[in-house]
């Protein structure tokens, strides 16, 4: 995601995004989700909680169902970093693509 993130800041300082309102429009709630068992495992190999300290973190978390009712793309962060980066852009390209079809045509 960090990619994705410098890339739009990449856009906005060359002025790839010429109005706001067309970046707004094409704002989407994106969630990165992955099973329950995947994220405790992370929790606890990637940030050195304890089982009890990862179950309470999960357990204060709102529920992925609710989570994806809330949310426009949602990419399966299940896997290798290579495949979330891939979702990623390719969301990414998703939303450019929704954004150009709905940007009324130039009075040029």
């Amino acid at each position: 995601m960090d990619d994705v993130r410098r890339y739009l800041a990449e856009i906005g300082r060359r002025g790839g995004i010429k109005s706001r309102r067309k970046l707004d429009h094409a704002t989407a709630r994106p969630l990165l989700d992955a099973p329950v068992a995947v994220r405790r495992q992370r929790l606890l190999e990637q940030r050195g909680l304890t089982p009890g300290e990862a179950d309470a973190l999960l357990g204060t978390q709102m529920s992925p169902e609710l989570k994806r009712d809330r949310s426009d793309i949602v990419l399966d962060n299940a896997g290798s970093l290579e495949h979330l980066r891939r979702a990623a852009w390719e969301a990414w390209r998703g939303i450019r693509a929704r954004a150009a079809l709905d940007t009324p045509p130039s009075p040029e």
